[in-house]
């Protein structure tokens, strides 16, 4: 039986191909793994952006939030959602060594999650309809918390789909 030297050649090539994807698959697994661990962990600590001393004895700080994706409620239609970036800008007593809002902030979150889930597209997209939504967000933090205070929130990113 005669070898032939292409066929030799391509099943090589094919073997080699086969290793570098599997190599290649195994690499884009660990990558997934370690970011979304990185992802789990900034939601779970938050990350503190800036912190200056305000009024004598309380330090103003703004605590960035992992981003949410909420589903609003549905009038008509295709399903809309919400996706929202945002920072609190809080005040903490300067005698506390942590921020409150951070254990508090599941509880936060899940308020944001469902009280969006109630509002439709028209009620987001209004002249006031941020502000509403801000509001909200303040006003139930504040309950929330019993040493910081929400002074204001930030929206880095608000988009409706």
């Amino acid at each position: 039986m005669k070898k032939n030297p292409i066929l030799i050649i391509l099943v090589i090539i094919n073997t080699i191909g086969v290793v570098l994807l599997f190599i290649s698959q195994n690499s884009l697994n660990e990558k997934m793994i370690r970011s979304s661990n990185e992802f789990s962990e900034s939601t779970a600590t938050q990350v503190k952006l800036i912190q200056k001393e305000t009024k004598e004895g309380f330090t103003l700080s703004e605590l960035k939030v992992a981003p949410l994706a909420i589903n609003l409620a549905k009038e008509s239609g295709p399903q809309r959602y919400i996706k929202i970036h945002m920072a609190f800008q809080i005040e903490t007593p300067s005698s506390s060594r942590n921020l409150e809002i951070s254990s508090k902030m599941p509880t936060i979150r899940d308020e944001i999650v469902r009280y969006l889930n109630r509002k439709t597209e028209q009620d987001i997209l209004k002249y006031s309809g941020k502000e509403v939504v801000k509001n909200h967000i303040i006003d139930y933090s504040n309950k929330v918390l019993k040493k910081d205070q929400v002074v204001d929130i930030f929206f880095t990113r608000f988009e409706v789909n």
